[in-house]
């Protein structure tokens, strides 16, 4: 079975790690279901520098602890990857980011996902733009 590739935005991350809720959602259940079907070889994960950073700074940790912490069984399962970028697609994501007024991390995500055909997984409001460029899921969608 191919999995497919899923770039995972970092509130995905943080609401599995810090069990979140949303009144009476389980986000932190949703993104925990995400997450075991990646280990089930259903998704790759991937992620970006901007991802690893926003995690940290939202925790406290380095990014040795969020690698350790946060990504420890995606990684020792190996269905987690950092994806690489050019300046190019920094470039774009400026321009994405100005023009949508969304965070430039954000409008990474869009452009990497538009470039290499992958869909996205993040509970960003201000992603129902894009929608038209890629695909975009909550985890409880997939």
């Amino acid at each position: 079975m191919d999995s497919k590739r899923m770039l995972v935005d970092s509130n995905i991350f943080l609401d599995h790690y810090l069990d979140r809720k949303d009144n009476l959602l389980p986000l932190g259940d949703f993104a925990f279901e995400f997450f075991k079907n990646a280990v089930s070889c259903k998704y790759v994960v991937l992620i970006t520098r901007d991802v690893v950073f926003e995690i940290g700074n939202v925790l406290g940790f380095s990014q040795k602890e969020v690698w350790e912490n946060v990504f420890d069984l995606l990684s020792t399962k190996h269905k987690i990857e950092l994806l690489e970028y050019s300046f190019e697609f920094t470039q774009k994501a400026r321009v994405l980011a100005f023009k949508e007024r969304i965070p430039k991390t954000d409008a990474l995500l869009i452009e990497l996902a538009k470039h290499y055909n992958y869909a996205v997984v993040s509970r960003n409001f201000h992603f129902d733009f894009a929608r038209k460029f890629v695909d975009i899921f909550k985890p409880e969608e997939l």
